[in-house]
């Protein structure tokens, strides 16, 4: 019985201690009042062993009405992808807790935002910060950590 007993907990402590899968796609919205409106930050990850690589996608999410002459006015929402996907560096996945980089060029100015998060479920809560320079490359005041939750949409 002792040998069923230490097997079980050895197995449950092996699950515990493994690593999330966060393979594939995850979205978070994004309020962004220094761009104005909200966006939707996409993430794709690919996870081997302990390390993450993929890619973030910014989208603008508007609000847009549109009118042909003499036609009734449809209203729906507007998705624009501000530039190109950005290349996930230095990351990390260690049981449910994952870590990355993100290193950006903002009007000649190189900026690097760190990213935390807690897998729980089919969601991760992030926090999202200047890892340094100030002000997101605006040469201000480093801005404050940004949370977000993105919640899994495909593998």
């Amino acid at each position: 019985m002792r040998v069923y007993l230490v097997l079980f907990m050895t197995l449950v402590f092996a699950a515990a201690c493994s690593a999330a899968d966060i393979n594939g796609k995850w979205m978070a919205q994004v309020s962004n009042p220094m761009m104005g409106g909200n966006s939707e930050r996409v993430f794709n990850f690919q996870v081997s062993g302990e390390n993450l690589t993929g890619t973030i996608e910014d989208w603008q999410v508007t609000l847009a009405t549109f009118q042909e002459t003499g036609k009734a006015a449809m209203t729906g929402t507007l998705k624009t992808r501000r530039g190109d996907p950005q290349q996930i560096s230095e990351g990390k996945v260690s049981g449910d807790e994952i870590s990355f980089a993100v290193v950006a060029q903002m009007f000649g100015m190189e900026t690097k935002t760190q990213y935390k998060g807690k897998v729980i479920g089919n969601e991760i809560k992030f926090t999202a910060e200047d890892a340094g320079g100030g002000g997101g490359g605006f040469g201000g005041p480093p801005a404050g950590p940004q949370e977000m939750v993105a919640k899994r949409v495909g593998k």
